[in-house]
């Protein structure tokens, strides 16, 4: 049964580790994104 407690938490953890990852790069390309069109709009404002 520890075998298996073990197993859970690294499972676990490694599944959040890669969730989070790939939220944090979701985050960054739309951050990204959202300075682009900003300068893109100041520019065209110009």
């Amino acid at each position: 049964m520890n075998n298996w407690l073990n197993f859970g938490i690294v499972f676990s953890s490694i599944f959040i580790a890669v969730i989070s990852a790939f939220a944090l790069n979701n985050w960054n390309k739309n951050r990204r994104d959202g300075r682009a069109t900003q300068k893109i709009l100041i520019e065209i404002k110009r």
